[in-house]
């Protein structure tokens, strides 16, 4: 029986393939998840550990993040995460899509952050720059419900799930995290979901890898971007932020123009009658202005 998978917030509509992956075949095929998912000793971490919280609109995002052991984020974001490495050498990264009230991966973080190292297959393209080495810790899927349910009084009710990007929980609060996404690796009647979907995202990323790589326009606005990034990795403004920085920017010259144009010809031909031309232009005016630029 085919069985599919929808939820908030992740884009899975697909059934569940047949051969369904294993921890074992992951760790096999891909040497940055050699140790995922597997018995982590809460005890060797240290008690100036730093757990942040971060959030991803997209869990294929969250998938190759782990597959390829790299994770980036907005620059305030990054230089945030930079700074607590700095300060603490044991920083731990917990993962959530956005919607889905719920975690979906624990990373290690490995290094500071490396504005050269940019990943070319996230899902939004040119919006991505420089990048962190982390170690996946689990792939799975730890419910909001499941947290409420163990919570213990003594470490406060805040809803975990619903903490902004790159939020910074106490040791204790990161340690119960981590305790609840072992406890799931070692309950047999869990259904790991996001291990019944890696052959899903697998082909996505491939799909995604044969367009970018063949598209020459892409890979020329990638390198620029990329040059732009470099010279300010921690301020850089993304294309899509310039654009439409661009298009506001024109929308309020155009909105300005067409206002005093409009007003200009309202008390020109005040009491009279528009005849010919002048109605004309009055109405284009008057049009562009409530019309299109009041949108």
């Amino acid at each position: 029986m085919k069985q599919h998978h929808k939820q908030r917030g992740y884009p899975i509509d697909e059934p569940v393939l047949q051969a369904v992956m294993s921890v074992a075949q992951i760790q096999n095929l891909y040497p940055k998840m050699t140790d995922f998912n597997k018995a982590l000793n809460l005890n060797q971490i240290s008690k100036k550990a730093i757990f942040l919280i971060l959030r991803s609109a997209s869990l294929d995002n969250i998938h190759k993040g782990m597959k390829y052991g790299v994770w980036t984020s907005t620059p305030k974001s990054n230089a945030r995460i930079d700074e607590l490495f700095k300060e603490s050498e044991e920083v731990y990264l917990i993962y959530s899509v956005v919607g889905t009230k719920a975690f979906q991966a624990c990373a290690k973080l490995l290094g500071p952050f490396d504005p050269t190292a940019t990943f070319l297959y996230w899902d939004e393209p040119l919006k991505w720059f420089g990048s962190f080495q982390i170690k996946c810790l689990f792939l799975n899927e730890l419910k909001q419900k499941t947290l409420d349910e163990k919570q213990p009084a003594h470490l406060g009710s805040i809803v975990l799930t619903e903490q902004t990007d790159c939020t910074e929980i106490t040791t204790a609060l990161g340690m119960f995290v981590l305790q609840c996404f072992k406890d799931l690796q070692e309950d047999d009647t869990h259904v790991n979901v996001l291990l019944q979907q890696f052959q899903n995202m697998d082909r996505r990323e491939d799909q995604i890898k044969q367009q970018r790589d063949l598209d020459q326009n892409f890979l020329t606005q990638q390198s620029h971007e990329q040059q732009l990034f470099e010279k300010s990795p921690f301020e850089y403004k993304n294309y899509h932020k310039r654009q439409n920085q661009q298009r506001w920017q024109t929308k309020q010259a155009d909105q300005m123009m067409y206002m005093r144009a409009y007003y200009s010809a309202n008390q020109q031909y005040a009491g009279q009658q528009y005849q010919g031309q002048n109605q004309q232009m009055y109405n284009q005016y008057r049009y562009f202005y409530f019309v299109i630029l009041k949108k």
